[in-house]
């Protein structure tokens, strides 16, 4: 009642005062959050949303013994941002040349390289202090070993995993090949490692890098599949040495959780490696040996799928059963 005595310039003018003061709280938190943000990025802890950071500024590391080389990588590649990784990668061809030889993404096994011009022992510090191994196990036990197998070498792993399922990098490296490969590996990543070997993943159904990137042991590569010479998902995983295989058990043992380094040192005979470098033509298509259960009384699908270390959903998928607590005394199901 006593607003409204007051003259319409008067009401107008007091209003404004009025809509001043309620603005004013909120933009002065607004102000307080976005010096608190430009705190938080000089301080290098969390980037503000939309802001590109800054190249990493190199360090004069051209100096450095490769092994204090390589330990300075394990430290700086986890948190190393993409604009970096290129400009290190640049530095790394001038500073290791030697991390570069036979250097190409046309042939996947490069025929640059011959086995009778490598020293007779070869000796390998496969991990640096800080370096670590994470090889991509889900959970199954080896399918196939590095061996002869129907009458060829195959000269790799083969672990299981499903269609979708995130394939990483098992050691710090640089991507040297990341493209389909026609003669077997379907989509393919090959990562040359600051060791001197290369490891391969083949099968991929998809592809999340290319060549020249820098990753750093358990960043992800692509992800399984079953493309190329395959007849089910699963990962074809070599270690190779100027294109030629060795065995993954040479620097890995199988636990409980899975693959896990063996070694940081390996010395090997050259009389260890593939005696031929190519793998295309040798690599057969991925076959899984079954397994069948004749079911007892008293048993259900969810104890079958215990004794079996396995799943209700991969039982049922592999028996095409719709109903999981239908099941008759003495079926035989396939549990692999």
């Amino acid at each position: 009642m006593v607003f409204s005595s007051f003259h319409p310039l008067k009401r107008h003018f007091l209003l404004l005062l009025l809509l001043a003061w309620l603005l004013s709280g909120p933009m002065e938190l607004l102000a307080q959050d976005q010096a608190t943000e430009e705190m938080v990025w000089t301080e290098g802890i969390v980037p503000p949303r939309g802001t590109e950071p800054e190249p990493f500024e190199l360090e004069e590391m051209s100096a450095l013994s490769v092994s204090a080389l390589r330990k300075r990588l394990a430290e700086l590649l986890p948190d190393l941002q993409p604009q970096g990784r290129r400009n290190l990668f640049e530095q790394l061809k001038e500073w290791r040349p030697d991390w570069f030889e036979h250097w190409e993404d046309r042939e996947l096994f490069p025929d640059s390289t011959r086995i009778d011009t490598m020293p007779q022992t070869l000796r390998f510090v496969v991990l640096e202090e800080g370096e670590q191994l994470i090889y991509p196990w889900y959970g199954e036990e080896l399918t196939w070993g590095y061996g002869p197998r129907n009458g060829h070498m195959h000269k790799g792993w083969d672990t299981h995993l499903e269609v979708g399922d995130t394939v990483v990098s098992l050691m710090n490296g640089v991507v040297r090949y990341a493209k389909f490969n026609h003669s077997g590996y379907g989509n393919c990543v090959m990562v040359r490692h600051f060791n001197g070997l290369e490891t391969l993943y083949g099968h991929l159904d998809r592809i999340d890098v290319q060549q020249g990137d820098l990753v750093a042991a358990g960043e992800p590569l692509g992800l399984g599949g079953s493309t190329g010479k395959s007849s089910g998902p699963h990962l074809h995983f070599e270690v190779r040495y100027g294109g030629f295989a060795l065995d993954p058990a040479l620097i890995m043992e199988w636990t409980e959780e899975g693959p896990v380094s063996k070694t940081s040192i390996l010395e090997i005979d050259k009389s260890q490696l593939s005696p031929q470098k190519g793998g295309e033509n040798y690599h057969q298509p991925h076959t899984v040996k079954s397994k069948t259960h004749r079911v007892r009384s008293g048993e259900t699908l969810s104890s079958i799928a215990r004794k079996y270390k396995t799943t209700i959903s991969k039982l049922k998928k592999l028996n095409r059963l719709r109903n999981a607590d239908y099941i008759r005394l003495g079926q035989r199901l396939r549990v692999r």
